[in-house]
């Protein structure tokens, strides 16, 4: 749905991004685009809502799921500064390089016990 044209109003509904020392609930730093403690409100009010149709109502229940999941994610909710942890280059024991496990599906005589996977590390 986030890549279609039809859903782009909803991008700003699926984070929260504050400066260390800034507020929630301030009037002049609240994104007007919405975030996503703000449509967990909206979703609630629409659900409350008798006047709306079934498909509506459908439709909130899963953006209040799909947000509630959002707001649990530690990127989620985070500073302006650090792009939604886009700017932060994680460490392992302050190195920056990192193994990789994949999984690959094969039926080759080197797959694990069960026949069905083996591990690759790079």
């Amino acid at each position: 749905m986030r890549k279609s044209p039809d859903w782009r109003y909803t991008y700003d509904w699926h984070f929260i991004n504050l400066n260390d020392d800034e507020p929630y609930f301030n009037p002049e730093t609240i994104d007007r685009d919405g975030d996503v403690l703000q449509v967990i409100y909206k979703a609630q009010e629409q659900l409350l809502d008798t006047n709306n149709d079934n498909e509506s109502m459908k439709q909130w229940l899963r953006f209040l799921g799909h947000f509630v999941g959002d707001i649990h994610q530690p990127l989620h909710v985070g500073r302006h500064s650090d792009l939604g942890g886009n700017r932060i280059r994680p460490t392992w024991f302050g190195d920056s390089t990192y193994v990789a496990t994949e999984v690959v599906l094969s039926d080759s005589p080197n797959c694990g016990a069960n026949g069905s996977y083996i591990y690759e590390y790079t």
